[in-house]
Order: C-alpha cells, then sequence, then structure tokens
C-alpha cells in the first residue's frame, strides 16, 4: 500500500539552530537540482544523494569508527558509501554498486545514476577525472539521462563538504558542477563533486529561499518536500531547509521522553527499496529549518503555516501507520532525539493529506507501533484549540478578514482546549511569562502581536495581554476557558491578532484579527 501523508503544522518563532559539525551524524548528502522545461511543462526538481539507491544496504568501511558504522545504507554512492563522510576506503567505495533514481513527472522523465570509481573517467565539463583502474584517486559521479523531449534549462550538483581545498575537495567546500541549455531526448550530462569525494568528509546541501507573507513555498526533495505559508513574516525574509536521513533503528527516544514508544516513519525515499539484499533498511527523515542570520530582518519572529509531505516506506510499513505524531525540538540541529513537543493534529490515509501544530528547528513525524493502523480514506483527529466563540468573528483564509473593534474595549476570548486523545483539559493554569521559561503544568500563555495593516507582517513580538479587571484566566468547566483582553486607547489605527501559546508547544494564531477604530 502506498501512503502518501502530508503534516501540516501551525508555528511560530522560528529558532536559529546551527547545522551540526559532530563526528557520527548523517548528512543530507550533495543535491541534484533540475530547473528549466520539456516542451511546455515545467521541471523544478531536486534529489539527494542519499535518496538513490543501489539496492544492496552495506555497513560501512573498517576505516570508520562503530557509531558511523551504525548507519546502514544503500545511498551515499556520491561521498564513498558513508551518511556520516568519514573515509571508508577504496576497497569499498568502489564496491558500492551503482545506485539509480528516476525523477519523473507529467510530461517528463529522467534518469539518475550514481557511481564511485577509479576510471577513466571524466564529467561533462572535463575538469574532474580519475585515471585507471587499480590506481588512484577515485571519485564519485552521478549522470542524468533524458527520456522525455527536449529539455531546457539548467541541471546542478552541489554541495558543500566538512574537508575542503586541494589536493581532492572543493575549494572553501563548495562543490558546484552544472549544466546550462538544452539535454534532447535519450542524452545524458555526468557531473561530479571533486577528485576524491570520499575524502571530504560528507557533503550537505541546504536549500535557501525567499519567503513571503501569505505565500507557499515550496523545499522539495525527491518525492518529498516541505512547504511554509509564513502569516507575518518580513519582506525579504528566507529560510533554509536541510532533510537529514536517520536510520529508524537509531531514533531512540530517552526513557524520560513524554513520547516513549513512538517510532520515526520511514520514508520511501531514503529506505531501501523492495528486495534490497541486506533490507529493508527503513530510513526517516528529520527536517532542520532555520533562519539565517543575514536572511531574517525579525529574527526569525513570524508565524507560519507548514506542510511536509512524504510517502511511507511501503516496504516496512505495507499497511501503513497508527498513533501518529509530529515531534519537534527547537534550537537544535537533526538529528535530536530530546524531541520535547508533540505538534500534531490530524493524520489522513486517504493518500493524500495530514496536519499538526507547532514550531521549531528539528522535527520529525512518528507512529505509534502499538496503535491500530489508519485504514486507507481514514483520518485521526487531535484539535487542541477550538475556537474563538461568539463574539470574536474566526479567521477563514488567509489573510484574516479584520474585526472591527473600538480601541480601548474588552474584547473577550473564549475557547475550548482538549488533549492529544480529545479529551477536555480542566486544569489550565494561566503564564505570563512570554518566554515560557517559567511556565509549569497544563499552561496557556495568552498574548498578541502588531500586525502591518497593509500586509499584515509582524510589527512587533509577541505581547502580554492586558487582562481586563484582573480577571485572569476564567475556567467555565469542560475544557471551556475565556480571558477578557483589555486593548488600550493608543491601539487606534493599528491591526493585532491574539496569540495563544500552550504547554504542548502549539501556537494558536491568526484565528482572528481585529482593526482599532
Amino acid at each position: 500500500m502506498k501512503l502518501a501523508c502530508q503534516i501540516i503544522q501551525c508555528a511560530g518563532l522560528i529558532s536559529l539552530a546551527a547545522a551540526s559539525a559532530f563526528s557520527q551524524t548523517p548528512t543530507s548528502g550533495a543535491v541534484l537540482t533540475i530547473n528549466g522545461s520539456v516542451g511546455s511543462v515545467s521541471v523544478i526538481r531536486n534529489i539527494y544523494d542519499s535518496q538513490i539507491h543501489t539496492g544492496t544496504v552495506i555497513t560501512v568501511g573498517t576505516n570508520c569508527g562503530t557509531g558511523d558504522a551504525a548507519y546502514k545504507t544503500d545511498a551515499y554512492v556520491l561521498q564513498g558509501g558513508s551518511p556520516t563522510g568519514c573515509d571508508p576506503g577504496d576497497p569499498f567505495e568502489t564496491s558500492q554498486g551503482t545506485g539509480t533514481a528516476t525523477i519523473s513527472g507529467t510530461g517528463y522523465s529522467f534518469t539518475v545514476t550514481t557511481v564511485y570509481t577509479y576510471g577513466p573517467k571524466c564529467n561533462t565539463n572535463g575538469n574532474i577525472c580519475v585515471g585507471t583502474a587499480g590506481g588512484g584517486p577515485d571519485t564519485g559521479f552521478l549522470t542524468i539521462t533524458n527520456n522525455s523531449g527536449s529539455f531546457v534549462g539548467t541541471i546542478t550538483l552541489s554541495g558543500t563538504s566538512a574537508i575542503s581545498g586541494a589536493p581532492w575537495c572543493p575549494p572553501s567546500g563548495n562543490a558546484l558542477d552544472t549544466f546550462t541549455g538544452t539535454l534532447a531526448a535519450t542524452q545524458s550530462w555526468t557531473g561530479a563533486l571533486s577528485v576524491d569525494s570520499s575524502n571530504c568528509g560528507g557533503f550537505n546541501a541546504d536549500q535557501k529561499l525567499t519567503i513571503t507573507a501569505g505565500s507557499t513555498t515550496k523545499f522539495p526533495f525527491g518525492n518529498d518536500a516541505y512547504e511554509i505559508t509564513p502569516f507575518n513574516s518580513a519582506p525579504g525574509d528566507q529560510l533554509v531547509v536541510r532533510p537529514v536521513p536517520v536510520p529508524q533503528n537509531l531514533f531512540i527516544l530517552p526513557p524520560s521522553s513524554p513520547f516513549l514508544g513512538q517510532n520515526c516513519i520511514p520514508y520511501a525515499d531514503t529506505s531501501a527499496p523492495l528486495g534490497a539484499i541486506g533490507g529493508p533498511n527503513p530510513v526517516c527523515l528529520e527536517l532542520q529549518v532555520t533562519c539565517p542570520s543575514s536572511g531574517c530582518s525579525d529574527s526569525g519572529n513570524f508565524l507560519y503555516q507548514a506542510q511536509a509531505d512524504y510517502t511511507i516506506d511501503p516496504v516496512s510499513l505495507p499497511n501503513g501507520i497508527g498513533g501518529p505524531a509530529f515531534l519537534g525540538q527547537h534550537s537544535v540541529p537533526c538529528p535530536t532525539v530530546g524531541f520535547n513537543l508533540n505538534i500534531f493534529l490530524s493524520y489522513t490515509a486517504d493518500p493524500t493529506k495530514g496536519t499538526g501544530g507547532g514550531t521549531g528547528s528539528c522535527y520529525v513525524a512518528t507512529y505509534s507501533p502499538t496503535t491500530p493502523t489508519v485504514a486507507p480514506g481514514g483520518t485521526v483527529t487531535q484539535q487542541t484549540f477550538v475556537g474563538f466563540q461568539a463574539p470574536v468573528v474566526n479567521c477563514s483564509a488567509v489573510p484574516c478578514v479584520r474585526q472591527s473593534i473600538q480601541a480601548g474595549s474588552a474584547i473577550p476570548e473564549k475557547w475550548q482546549t482538549l488533549d492529544l486523545s480529545g479529551q477536555p483539559v480542566t486544569d489550565l493554569n494561566l503564564c505570563t511569562d512570554n518566554t515560557f521559561a517559567s511556565c509549569t503544568g497544563h499552561w496557556v500563555f495568552a498574548g498578541y502581536q502588531f500586525l502591518s495593516c497593509a500586509n499584515d507582517a509582524s510589527s512587533s513580538s509577541i505581547l502580554d495581554d492586558n487582562l481586563a479587571g484582573n480577571s485572569g484566566l476564567q475556567n467555565l468547566a469542560g475544557g471551556n476557558y475565556q480571558v477578557n483582553w483589555k486593548t488600550q486607547k493608543s491601539f487606534k489605527g493599528s491591526c493585532a491578532t491574539p496569540v495563544f501559546v500552550f504547554y504542548t508547544g502549539f501556537y494558536s494564531f491568526d484565528v482572528a484579527e481585529f482593526q482599532f477604530k
């Protein structure tokens, strides 16, 4: 059964996180980017070295440490077969076999192959060559063949290595081999990263794109993708996304984890294919999402809706999943086992959609192996925030239709809070710390954020509500609550949205917008 899923998350305050430089950490692998057209069909696709498979699952050579050897794979041919970038030694590197993948869509199809060889072989551009069999150096080559009509555009193989410079690795660690022009039907192009790509500490390939408030930006990798629609980001903001493969057997949550018992969901693109020698080898994908210090004028202080698209590995999970969750952790690189948030809201095995909510720098989709699987077309919903209730008018689209409010008046904000099993949470307490550091128990922070009335961009940090008459948090029973937001006369002419943050890590934002008169 092929299950393609989408997990949507509502989140805020993207936390900056540096890419991990520790050893024994898997890399994303280099990326092949195709950007152009076949006839009238636009082709914008990426595929990573970690998604191109030989069909033979192997353990990295004895030159690497025991930690590195724990990452079994049938991918990463371009960096010598090591997910972590250690140098496994020439005999291992050149015996991997050929990696293959197909990139296709309506109106186009490309075959991708990867090999690691002594040669003799050169890339198409002729600037990276290896010599005769039995003599070094050796390196990895990627060949893309056009199986469709004439392609016009750019094809690029790129990545950043941990080790840089002569004689074996790319200058400054930035490998770039590219072709621009026409690739006719049946024609091929071959690219390479360096003269000895297994000796460069592994390659990562981040995708950095500019995001726009109210618009969706897609970060593709193979047949998977991360999509984000920012709600109130500043003009010119950018995001960096790195997909980090992690073998399912190495995703072990600590005994203290509130999510103990959850397994990560292996993706079809990162896992060994059906019939692989030494398989199955289920590999999950953690998404590291960061805001570059030079790319966010608001330091990443914005709210957004995001979506992770993936196809579940049909070899290890032929019947789908049950007990889905979406775990996150802030301000950390991937991979991590310290997930402290479950930002999941719903999952649909139709096989198209699922939804969730939260924030963070590292995300992973998980499931419970002891829970019955969701039948095709079935939906599991976990709605933790139900609101707002009258008289507040809820938004039905992005951007919101704003409710006109007299500046200085009190706004009654009523909602219901449910736990992840759909039961009312009856013991919420109000936290007034907008850093959330001192929040304890089942807490809720009730705040707001000023917006630009022109384009919904954030124009302030998240501020505390000024609660009318010191009424605080009113418990109305059955998981129903109310706070009364006492607005200020100085708000006149401005716009704002309520922002509620819960102990689960869930952010409720843009449920309503107000314009003060």
